[in-house]
């Protein structure tokens, strides 16, 4: 397997044969912008503001080429494909067979002849009466989880201040410090100009003039 053009790690999952990542972490492009696309063979993801997972193909020879003129342009456009996400790979053989693996686990609708389109859904295992309880659980543990964090941050701080600012264990993988960010108060002439700048800015938003670079869609749930 040969592996080229990450700045990040991937795992292999030996029993699927297909990499595991989070589509956030791979290279992107927005749809369109086929010339930023590697010249080179790889693995790529169309997706909507939402992370959803519309089609997936590969190319063996050129990301860059194979987008110049997609076949499915016009569907992707269709259906608000914002994104192409790609993972730059040179192996043919892994290309082929993870394509197929993707496939089978994101079900893509556009990878699909359907008579009548479907949304992007994949399959967690459980059932949809489930997903709502399922996020509330996550919220709720994650809100806990962030709250034992900041309360272990000030003995952390200590902790660091009594091991002479830094603690560094290689067998651990651990390398610690104290970071100090700063906040700024500027001069009233600065703060005007922000202000300025403000208004300017919503200014060209209601009349046009700017263009919505990018959109994220995602859900939001008040629970009681």
């Amino acid at each position: 397997m040969t592996q080229t053009g990450l700045d990040h790690q991937i795992e292999l999952e030996d029993s699927a044969f297909i990499p595991s990542f989070s589509i956030k972490k791979l290279g992107k492009v927005l749809l369109g912008d086929h010339q930023n696309l590697p010249d080179t063979p790889g693995i790529y993801f169309a997706i909507d503001s939402a992370s959803r997972i519309w089609y997936i193909g590969i190319s063996t020879s050129s990301l860059r080429k194979r987008h110049s003129q997609h076949e499915k342009f016009e569907d992707f456009k269709a259906n608000k494909v914002q994104y192409i996400c790609y993972l730059v790979w040179t192996d043919d053989q892994d290309l082929h067979e993870w394509e197929i693996g993707y496939i089978q686990k994101f079900d893509p609708p556009l990878n699909m002849n359907l008579t009548k389109q479907k949304l992007p859904k994949i399959d967690l295992g459980y059932s949809e009466e489930n997903y709502i309880n399922r996020y509330r659980e996550i919220k709720q543990q994650l809100a806990l989880l962030e709250q034992e964090m900041e309360e272990l941050k000030p003995n952390l701080v200590t902790l660091l201040e009594q091991n002479g600012g830094k603690i560094s264990d290689k067998s651990l993988g651990i390398s610690a410090y104290i970071q100090s960010k700063k906040s700024w108060q500027y001069s009233a002439e600065v703060e005007a100009q922000k202000e300025v700048i403000k208004r300017l800015q919503k200014h060209e938003e209601d009349t046009g003039i700017a263009t919505v670079k990018s959109v994220s869609s995602f859900p939001v749930f008040r629970f009681r």
